[in-house]
């Protein structure tokens, strides 16, 4: 912090003098630096995209779900393991959101709306929901989500313990299937996340170009 400091990235060919073991390569886009709280939305609903949660692997989406619930609870978006089929085989990948800087008073707590569907055919895949103080470890914040929500719900935590701290929270989907490739199911989607307690703002959503006509 304070610095003045530059990135790298560093590609290796290590083919040992085989000249024809090479592949696509490295692509870099949307570098971007954040300074201290970077959450932005309360209730956050997905419809910005939200650029600043992150998925660990790759295997968490945003968007509009075909797949699973075939909708976001509302809106038109949210984050699913997969928006248009099941979560991949060997799944262990975890969303995360920014950090999140709670007010220091009493009665927060987190609620979020959910729909789940592991499979349970070969060993048991499962959700859980988890946080991270700045600086610590991360915790779960739920038992393991298994079998199937039977629709979008809700869950909530209570966060008085957390209260005046920057946390993070994370999503963690887990596949477990002993080696097995097609035992998956449709996966975790999340929407609807938010503090309760702390100041409403949702996130704006990204700008639009539309083409309008306008009269006299």
């Amino acid at each position: 912090a304070g610095q003045r400091v530059r990135f790298g990235f560093i590609m290796d060919d290590n083919q040992d003098g085989v000249s024809n073991y090479q592949s696509h390569g490295w692509y870099i886009d949307d570098l971007q630096f954040s300074e201290g709280a970077t959450y932005v939305g309360n209730p956050e609903r997905f419809e910005n995209y939200t650029p600043n949660w992150y998925s660990t692997y790759g295997v968490w989406e945003v968007g509009e779900p075909t797949s699973g619930p075939g909708a976001a609870y509302s809106a038109s978006n949210c984050w699913g393991t997969n928006l248009d089929g099941n979560y991949p085989y060997g799944t262990a990948d975890q969303l995360e959101t920014p950090p999140i800087a709670l007010d220091n008073t009493a009665g927060l707590y987190l609620r979020f709306q959910h729909w789940y569907s592991f499979s349970g055919s070969n060993g048991v895949d499962y959700g859980l929901a988890r946080i991270k103080s700045e600086g610590g470890d991360w915790t779960d914040i739920s038992s393991q989500f298994v079998g199937s929500s039977g629709g979008w719900t809700q869950f909530s935590y209570d966060l008085t313990a957390y209260a005046g701290q920057t946390v993070q929270f994370g999503f963690y989907a887990r596949d477990i299937q002993s080696g097995v490739s097609n035992y998956q199911s449709s996966g975790w989607y999340i929407d609807d996340f938010e503090i309760v307690g702390m100041p409403q703002a949702e996130a704006p959503a990204d700008p639009y170009g539309l083409n309008v006509s306008i009269t006299s």
